[in-house]
């Protein structure tokens, strides 16, 4: 018990150092953080009136009104934001990176998980609440709220779907990672992976517009970013029952992780033996 206080305690120091040193690295440069700001506010604000437009002519997409297509958006923003700010959406680059110029071995050695000490290097909290807050609140203040109906209170749980979510990026994030220990390369594929659950139209897309059947579980294992808003905001905002949403993601996850599993022990056996 002791030796577990231990750990948990070290680990917080250096999280708590992580955290630390992110924010002095990304606070340095004024100019950067404004425009930071201003580029993050001019882009949402630019999509919401693009929203706005399309549904002037429309009137609706797949069922869905144009604030519950806001509030879509809303939602894929948090979770982008999360994704990049926890440091889960870069650290498949921090591992590539971290093989190939030699310095893997140093998290090996490292007193806690390799997978955290890679995690830990990509924190960015300060980025974090500096790009989201502003652009987060101009979208939410344009949002109806009031017109959302919350008839169970099982619809305010969907902020599971975003946990899920993360999880499954963070698992095939390792997954394809991993090619480095036998390839010596991975940033490609890692890239257009990255770049895919990037793409803020992800984020408007409700679920009846995607296939149905096998297809869309293909979409939502490799797009993880659709659990957040269009099967996350599905059950927000009523139109699909929270265990129906389960029974999507939870198989999904459960496979990523597997693989995940897999493939890294494999990596690491492989990259023991290269090495020695």
């Amino acid at each position: 018990m002791k030796q577990w206080v231990y750990k948990i305690k070290q680990s917080l120091k250096i999280l708590k150092a992580l955290v630390r040193y992110s924010f002095i690295t990304e606070s340095a440069y004024a100019a950067n953080n404004w425009g930071n700001i201003l580029s993050t506010t001019a882009y949402v604000i630019t999509l919401i009136l693009f929203i706005k437009i399309i549904l002037q002519k429309f009137h609706s997409i797949a069922g869905y009104s144009e604030n519950e297509i806001l509030i879509l958006f809303f939602s894929g923003q948090l979770y982008f934001y999360a994704s990049w700010g926890s440091g889960v959406r870069m650290i498949g680059f921090e591992l590539v990176e971290a093989v190939r110029n030699g310095n893997f071995d140093y998290y090996l050695i490292r007193p806690w998980n390799v997978l955290i000490a890679l995690l830990g290097t990509r924190l960015r909290t300060f980025a974090l609440l500096r790009d989201a807050i502003v652009p987060t609140a101009i979208l939410s203040l344009w949002i109806n709220w009031g017109a959302v109906h919350i008839h169970s209170v099982t619809q305010l749980l969907f902020f599971i779907f975003p946990i899920i979510a993360l999880i499954i990026e963070f698992a095939i994030s390792i997954t394809l990672s991993s090619i480095v220990f036998f390839l010596g390369e991975a940033t490609r594929v890692l890239d257009v992976f990255v770049r895919a659950n990037s793409d803020n139209t992800l984020s408007q897309m409700p679920l009846d517009a995607l296939p149905t059947g096998s297809k869309r579980y293909l979409l939502l294992s490799i797009l993880p970013a659709l659990l957040t808003s269009a099967v996350g905001g599905a059950v927000f905002l009523g139109k699909l029952p929270l265990m129906h949403g389960l029974i999507i993601a939870l198989p999904i996850v459960c496979v990523a992780l597997v693989i995940m599993t897999i493939v890294w022990k494999l990596g690491l056996k492989h990259y023991a033996s290269a090495s020695s």
